[in-house]
């Protein structure tokens, strides 16, 4: 019985726990020396292979083993793609099969043994209306809904690859970057829970002169600053 769990080794970073069934295998290739000897695979003095599993939501992890029983060694690697981490870069999941297997000094032959495992791209049938509710579509509506609702530049952005976790209801959740500042009022670089020091002092001084609450003060800060900038850009 295959393992609910699996932890994967990544190149450069720390390892990754999965749930198998949510990550099932798309392609793999193996090599060992018992190919050359006539042994049994499961005897063989060293194996390697590779593996491309990849999730509902198009995350896709690429990982690697070389497993040699006669200096004892074992080396892995892998990749986890992401939206994010791969966006304006043009890569897909071949580009990463040809790194991993790279940095396992694995001969090129099995990536494209790896590659060419990998399901077919159909083609032949171009995109119609009938075919409008296709699972890519359907995400590059929801991309389309989250942009024109939630986008805002410089404050959130959302990928025009971004992940799509779709949701039991008739919805999805649409990955974005949320920029956070620091300083609740000016919002020039502090901590996220507190004040930077000309703020904290200007709260200091409302509060006292007024008899508000901290909170209060603030809170009257920043009504009359979103004032005064709306009134500033309608005066442009």
């Amino acid at each position: 019985m295959a393992k609910d769990k699996l932890t994967i080794t990544l190149t450069g970073r720390a390892p990754v726990t999965i749930e198998t069934k949510l990550w099932p295998v798309i392609a793999s290739a193996a090599n060992h020396e018992s190919a050359a000897r006539g042994k049994d695979p499961e005897e063989a003095d060293w194996k390697q292979w590779l593996t491309v599993r990849q999730h509902a939501d198009g995350r896709a992890i690429v990982y690697g083993v070389h497993d040699d029983a006669r200096p004892k060694e074992s080396r892995r690697a892998g990749e986890l793609i992401t939206g994010h981490e791969h966006r304006g870069t043009g890569e897909g999941i071949p580009d990463v099969i040809y790194r991993v297997a790279a940095y396992l000094k694995f001969d090129r032959d099995l990536a494209d043994k790896c590659i060419a495992n990998l399901p077919a791209v159909e083609v032949d049938q171009a995109p119609s209306p009938a075919t409008a509710s296709s699972e890519d579509d359907l995400d590059s509506s929801y991309r389309a809904a989250a942009k024109e609702e939630y986008e805002r530049e410089g404050e959130i952005e959302i990928d025009n690859d971004a992940v799509i976790s779709h949701g039991d209801d008739n919805g999805a959740y649409v990955a974005a970057w949320v920029f956070v500042y620091g300083c609740k009022l000016c919002k020039e670089p502090g901590t996220v829970d507190t004040l930077c020091e000309k703020c904290a002092e200007l709260v200091d001084a409302r509060a006292e002169r007024t008899g508000e609450t901290p909170e209060d003060a603030l809170e009257a800060l920043k009504l009359a600053r979103s004032l005064t900038n709306a009134l500033s850009s309608a005066l442009v």
